[in-house]
């Protein structure tokens, strides 16, 4: 079984993020990490989102955990759940994700 090492490329329901560990981090290494992790997106915002999530390495029924499941149901893959706002530091993640298009943005980096 494999070691997860951050930061890490996620896939969440709205696409693609930057999962790093830990709460309160720069906001220029978040911003660093993910402009390097996914390049530069002209027209998107990044949102950073503070999050306490565990990791499972080994679901099969991962609609057993959330009750939704996902494309893998049935397989075995991994999985990151949200749990409750709590003290410990190994559940305190930091997501960085491209959201929102802003079409005048990706205008004022067309020369990049």
């Amino acid at each position: 079984m494999s070691k997860v090492t951050y930061p890490a490329s996620i896939q969440t329901e709205e696409g693609a993020a930057l999962l790093m560990q830990g709460h309160n981090l720069d906001p220029f290494e978040v911003e660093a990490a993910h402009e390097w992790a996914h390049g530069k997106c002209p027209g998107y915002e990044v949102e950073v989102t503070e999050h306490h999530m565990i990791y499972r390495p080994r679901i099969k029924n991962c609609s057993q955990w959330d009750g939704w499941g996902c494309d893998n149901e049935g397989e075995w893959h991994g999985h990151w759940f949200a749990v409750r706002s709590n003290d410990d530091p190994a559940t305190h993640f930091t997501m960085a994700q491209q959201v929102r298009y802003v079409p005048d943005a990706a205008k004022d980096h067309s020369d990049d």
